[in-house]
């Protein structure tokens, strides 16, 4: 059953049965340096085994993401559910495998879970953490209408890394 469809994507809950395909761009190592992760196959089964269940704790997380013209898997994209400040917030976040990077998937699908968060599951706001050395990131959301408005540090592969938080408002 799929959750979203785009123009060009449908997003589905992911599977173990998408193992292969999560460790396809899990374990690319120019994403995993982008996103200042451990490349590992054990990070990114735990990271899958995350996700599936956060479906039922959260109701949402990150979707596998096709593309509906041949089925290819183009990566991963959704939104994690929580509070903040007593407001109902979705943290979009998304990973394209390298071979479909750069053809406007992550703008599209993105759009399609910011419009989610404000219609399903009744956001007031949607943040998105991105590395400040990511460059694409940064731009896509600034491109989406998100702003900047708070930096922190998470400790990623022994170092400490900063990070910009953006959030963009429920449209009224």
């Amino acid at each position: 059953m799929y959750i979203l469809e785009t123009d060009r994507l449908r997003l589905r809950r992911l599977t173990l049965q998408d193992r292969a395909d999560i460790h396809s761009v899990l374990l690319d190592a120019h994403t995993m340096t982008v996103m200042h992760l451990p490349c590992s196959e054990e990070f990114a089964d735990q990271w899958l085994d995350r996700q599936i269940a956060f479906y039922e704790t959260h109701g949402t997380a990150n979707w596998y993401a096709e593309r509906k013209a041949d089925g290819a898997f183009i990566g991963v994209m959704g939104l994690m559910a929580h509070e903040m400040n007593g407001a109902s917030v979705a943290e979009l976040g998304y990973l394209i495998h390298p071979d479909y990077q750069r053809q406007g998937y992550a703008s599209e699908g993105a759009k399609a879970c910011m419009e989610y968060a404000f219609q399903v599951l009744n956001a007031d706001y949607v943040t998105a953490s991105i590395a400040a050395d990511n460059t694409p990131s940064l731009s896509l959301a600034e491109k989406l209408g998100f702003f900047p408005f708070q930096e922190h540090i998470y400790r990623r592969n022994g170092e400490d890394v900063r990070y910009i938080l953006y959030g963009v408002n429920r449209p009224y």
